[in-house]
């Protein structure tokens, strides 16, 4: 672009000398010469000056008015696929859902654990069974040489007269002999347990009842059964064994 100008301003200084030389009138703007005439060196650097000017000038254009946006154009080729950036931080955990209300398929069963420790014995039972039936009478021992052993059991109950230990009263006894079926020599040693017992208690407190062994002598012996307070014995069983000369 500054040549065309430089090119024009060089024309116009020659146009200028032309005209100056030929005697015509001279551009607009600039100093005339004639031929023959002497040249003043002010007037030519002002002609240079002008003409510098006019250059700088007609450097500049005007911008003229935008045309129509043209349309646009074909999208290219999609790109190659860019590398995978950096994982992001790891975000909050979120609320807890709501229990779900179906359940599961039940596993498969364990292993059986160990057996536990056995639990404490429980509150004795203050409630008798039934008295069973009486059994029959064992025969008589057979006794060592100088020793006699005899045995049995004796049974009572309230369907007996005298019985009075299930009345729930005071202290109460029932006795009741015992003969030897074979007498001894000397007076013999007797042992009294109780065999069974049908009882019950209307306070929760546990039946009292005692059974032991009187009046023993080489043909026999008194058994005696005794209870009292609010014990009730409806019948018992006592096992004997005596045993001496």
């Amino acid at each position: 672009m500054n040549r065309i100008v430089l090119s024009l301003a060089i024309s116009a200084l020659a146009y200028s000398s032309t005209n100056a030389l030929a005697g015509n009138n001279c551009a607009p703007g600039l100093n005339c010469f004639s031929n023959g005439q002497a040249t003043d060196a002010d007037a030519i650097n002002q002609n240079f000056h002008t003409l510098n000017n006019k250059i700088g000038t007609s450097g500049t254009s005007s911008t003229g008015t935008p045309g129509v946006k043209g349309d646009t154009g074909p999208a290219g080729p999609q790109g190659p696929k860019g590398d995978t950036g950096p994982a992001g931080p790891q975000g909050l955990q979120g609320p807890a859902g709501p229990a779900s209300t179906v359940a599961g398929p039940q596993g498969p069963k364990g292993d059986t654990g160990q057996q536990g420790l056995q639990g404490p014995a429980g509150p004795a039972s203050t409630v008798v069974g039934p008295q069973g039936p009486k059994g029959d009478t064992g025969p008589a021992g057979s006794s060592s040489p100088g020793m006699l052993i005899q045995s049995g059991m004796l049974t009572g109950n309230n369907s007996d007269p005298t019985w009075t230990l299930d009345k729930n009263s005071d202290w109460r006894t029932y006795r009741k002999y015992v003969a030897f079926g074979q007498s001894f020599k000397s007076t013999p040693v007797v042992q009294v347990s109780i065999g069974g017992i049908d009882a019950s208690t209307n306070t929760g407190i546990g039946t009292r009842f005692i059974v032991r062994a009187e009046s023993v002598s080489v043909n026999g012996f008194q058994v005696v059964m005794s209870t009292y307070g609010t014990s009730i014995v409806n019948g018992a069983d006592a096992i004997w064994i005596a045993y001496g000369n």
